[in-house]
């Protein structure tokens, strides 16, 4: 079974936080670009843009992307 590889955690303390829902709404929405992702993001997030570019590059299958979905739903209701 292959994997999303989608690391945003390792890029971004508080997934949770406004950059990671800004990133994850995006996613969501079906912005795949790893370099417009992270112009998302917050300008107190510590790593850089590139470094946040990086952990976003991967695969991206219908199932995960659900799973997100279902994820990012229930814990912003």
């Amino acid at each position: 079974m292959r994997r999303m590889f989608i690391r945003l955690d390792i890029a971004i303390r508080d997934i949770m936080g406004k950059t990671g829902r800004n990133i994850i709404q995006a996613i969501l929405e079906g912005e795949r670009d790893p370099v417009r992702l992270a112009a998302l993001t917050d300008v107190r997030v510590k790593k850089s843009p590139e470094e946040i570019a990086r952990s976003l590059e991967g695969q991206w299958k219908d199932e995960q992307l659900f799973v997100l979905e279902e994820c990012f739903t229930m814990y912003n209701p």
